[in-house]
């Protein structure tokens, strides 16, 4: 096994010396006397150097943790002499990083847009209710007020309705008792 890693770059030893050319796959469990050998900042950057290949889909996980067969992507970067003669701005860190900035960024201006409907729409709220809580003022027009001449005509006019109410109320009695005998 050979220990010497290509370019510093992790993503290159795995590619030359951790696939199996005969099938194309790569199986972490043939390499971890390797993997164990490596110190801490070794072991980290050789996982972030297999999540990056999955992530630009040089690999693609066949099994959890321990079967990764190599894509054409792979195969392609393989003939081409590794991921350093080959600059594939899909595939680079930086447009992971990039990627992730501008994710950071929407999820701000989402986050920016949900707190001012959220203020806007506890401001209508609270206005409603204040609006709910005011008493309702109606306001009624009055009549205009009669003139002295008007007012004694009605009184007037009150006066003869009063005096014919009565003898006009005995007739009609007498009318609806003649119609019901018959």
């Amino acid at each position: 096994m050979n220990t010497e890693i290509p370019n510093n770059d992790y993503r290159d030893w795995i590619l030359f010396y951790g696939v199996d050319n005969k099938n194309f796959v790569f199986d972490i469990s043939k390499h971890s006397d390797f993997i164990n050998s490596l110190d801490e900042i070794g072991k980290a950057r050789f996982k972030l150097a297999l999540k990056e290949m999955l992530l630009n889909n040089t690999l693609t996980e066949h099994k959890k943790d321990k079967l990764f067969l190599l894509t054409s992507l792979g195969k392609f970067i393989s003939e081409n002499g590794g991921f350093t003669s080959i600059n594939l701005q899909t595939n680079s860190e930086l447009n992971i990083n990039e990627k992730f900035s501008k994710n950071l960024e929407i999820n701000k201006q989402a986050t920016y847009i949900t707190v001012g409907v959220s203020i806007i729409t506890m401001f209508i709220l609270g206005l409603q209710t204040f609006l709910q809580t005011q008493p309702s003022i109606v306001k009624i027009d009055t009549e205009p007020t009669l003139t002295k001449t008007l007012e004694l005509e009605v009184q007037e006019t009150n006066t003869i309705l009063r005096h014919h109410y009565q003898p006009l109320k005995d007739s009609l009695k007498k009318e609806l008792h003649i119609q019901s005998k018959k």
